[in-house]
């Protein structure tokens, strides 16, 4: 790390990264991000301005995504026993190969 063609590098040079990549996934707020690095909320967004429009492109989009809860499939029982058969046939040809090669 101390080689490099930047010249010297020492943990403190990837506090711009981690600023970044704190500031980029949306989980630590400002306030608290400035309070963990030791620096001021102004300085925080002084620097690093650039990377607030990325964090609210969802909320700014004026797209609505509501989480739901995926829906259950509705099956048939016909169809549900065609494919337990099929994964049944599936696995019994797959322990027979497999005792075949000595595996089980």
């Amino acid at each position: 790390m101390k080689q490099s063609a930047h010249g010297v590098r020492t943990l403190y040079s990837l506090r711009h990264t981690y600023i970044t990549w704190q500031l980029m996934s949306g989980e630590v707020c400002m306030k608290v991000l400035a309070k963990q690095c030791g620096t001021s909320l102004q300085m925080i967004e002084q620097h690093y301005s650039y990377v607030v429009p990325k964090m609210f492109t969802r909320e700014l989009s004026g797209v609505k995504v509501r989480k739901s809860k995926p829906k259950k499939a509705t099956r048939s029982p016909a169809a549900l026993a065609k494919s337990h058969a099929r994964l049944t046939k599936q696995f019994n040809e797959w322990v027979l190969e497999y005792k075949k090669r000595g595996c089980i």
